[in-house]
This record gives C-alpha cells, structure tokens and sequence, in this order.
C-alpha cells in the first residue's frame, strides 16, 4: 500500500522507540492499530456507498431502456395511435 521495504519499517521502528521510549511503544501500536482498523471500516462504508450509487444509477438505466423498448414494441412508429384523418379498420376487418 504504502511502498515500505523492511529495511524502512525498520527504520521507522528504531525512531519511534528514540522517540517514544520502550514503554510507550505497545500503547502506540494498539493506537495505530485502532486507527487502521477505523481506516478500514471507514473505506469499506464508502465503498459500499459508491456499489449501492451505481447499482441504482445502473438499475435506473436498465429500466429506462426497458420503457424504451415497450414503446418501440407497442408503437414501433406511431401507427398504434389513430390519427384525425384516418379511420381505424373494425374489428375482424383487416385494412389493405
């Protein structure tokens, strides 16, 4: 994640045991470790979030091509209508 090769996590431990003494390291590391876990739960919310957006986005799209589509079905070019000039053939009759 990070990009953190052994010899710079080692690095980084001898400054926070200068820094922090030998004592204080495993309260520090309990705390980052609680913080990760918060990170992560966070992350996963949004994320979460983001899938639920863009299934109803998607959802939302498949239903309008569906409308889409029941048009073009039901009326392919509009001849489903009955205009004012033409008069519509009785039923059992077919127009030629």
């Amino acid at each position: 994640m990070f990009d953190l090769a052994w010899s710079e996590i080692f690095l980084v431990g001898i400054v926070a045991a200068l820094v922090l003494g030998p004592r204080e390291i495993p309260g520090a590391m309990r705390a980052l470790a609680h913080l990760v876990q918060k990170f992560r739960a966070v992350s996963r919310e949004f994320r979460r979030h983001v899938d639920d957006i863009i299934y109803n986005a998607e959802i939302a799209d498949i239903e309008e091509r569906a409308r889409q589509v029941r048009r073009q079905v039901l009326d392919p070019e509009g001849e489903g209508s009955v205009s004012p000039g033409k008069k519509s053939a009785p039923s059992g009759e077919v127009e030629t």
